[in-house]
Parts: C-alpha cells; structure tokens; sequence
C-alpha cells in the first residue's frame, strides 16, 4: 500500500504497509479516509494531507523512493 503521491504527478507515493490483505488494506483505508474528511484543510489532496498529517514522508526526488518508509521491507517472508 503507497500513498502520498501528488495530485499533479510532482510526488511519487511511498511505501505505507507492505505484503497486507485485502481485510487489511480496507480497514486501514477506512480509518485513513475518515481522519483525513476531519482534519483535511479546504481544498487539500490525499496525498497531500497524508504528508502533512505525518501518515508519510514526503518523496522529493525519485532517488530518495525507498529513504524513511512508514514500514521497513524485509526479505524474511
């Protein structure tokens, strides 16, 4: 699951949750949509207010995509 992408194309998403089911994804989803009708500002994107909210690090340059992930990957699967 990736978010904080830009609206325009200016932000690539990153990494929030990894390997998760669909029961998973769906709660989270529902919990992230819900805190983001309350506390978005006027006008504001998803993506935009997952960054600003601290759901996830913004990535600037596609060099720093995989750099301060909300979760850590591992191999060990």
């Amino acid at each position: 699951m990736y978010l904080g992408g830009g609206y325009h194309g200016q932000r690539l998403n990153k990494l929030y949750r990894s390997s998760i089911k669909e029961e998973e994804m769906l709660e989270i989803t529902k919990g992230l949509l819900s805190r983001y009708a309350k506390e978005r500002n006027s006008g504001e994107h998803f993506g935009d207010w997952t960054i600003r909210a601290g759901i996830i690090n913004e990535t600037t340059e596609g060099k720093y995509f995989h750099e301060n992930t909300a979760e850590e990957e591992s191999d060990a699967e």
